[in-house]
């Protein structure tokens, strides 16, 4: 066992390696912050968004139910054939709510998981096909309550922290296994 009388050296008093030891720890921790924030930082500065058509319409075959929460009544699936990953790293897909008085709302959207964003695209009508939306820029993923079903896929479904998903493939994964696929 190492004395600490030794580690202590020219210091005069013994080290106390319990009080010690966090110390150092926390001091390694903040020291490699710099190089694993790097490690999830945007591919580029440069970044574009990349040209994506808007998908077929939503299939009822295709829907794959996920959670939000349980203060919320209505029922979100994504349209699993709609889901893609872009070469932006974008996570595309078609959004289904479903309130419990019968009335559906489908969307089709993005997240951008490094920087922590949604966007809308489109909406669906049933007599006009897509609609692109009025308001198409990148908006912050908040906590508030219109943005719940686009937080919880990215926290529980799509997005590693702020890293995306590699693949398409991954995404669906991550749809199909929730949070669990992180695990």
């Amino acid at each position: 066992m190492l004395d600490a009388s030794l580690v202590a050296g020219s210091f005069g008093s013994r080290l106390n390696l319990r009080r010690g030891l966090p110390a150092v720890l926390v001091l390694a921790l903040c020291a490699s912050a710099p190089a694993q924030a790097q490690l999830f930082a945007e591919p580029s500065r440069d970044w574009q968004e990349a040209d994506v058509p808007v998908p077929r319409s939503p299939q009822e075959d295709h829907l794959r139910e996920f959670y939000v929460t349980a203060a919320t009544p209505h029922r979100y699936y994504v349209d699993e054939s709609s889901l893609s990953v872009g070469p932006d790293y974008v996570v595309r897909y078609v959004l289904v709510v479903r309130a419990e008085g019968g009335a559906e709302q489908v969307s089709y959207e993005g997240i951008r998981c490094p920087a922590g964003e949604w966007k809308l695209y489109a909406h669906w009508r049933d007599d006009g096909g897509w609609v692109p939306s009025r308001r198409s820029e990148w908006q912050p993923l908040l906590s508030a309550r219109r943005h719940m079903p686009q937080l919880a896929l990215a926290r529980n479904y799509f997005c590693d922290g702020v890293a995306p998903p590699r693949s398409t493939e991954a995404a669906l994964r991550g749809l199909r296994d929730g949070a669990d696929h992180w695990k």
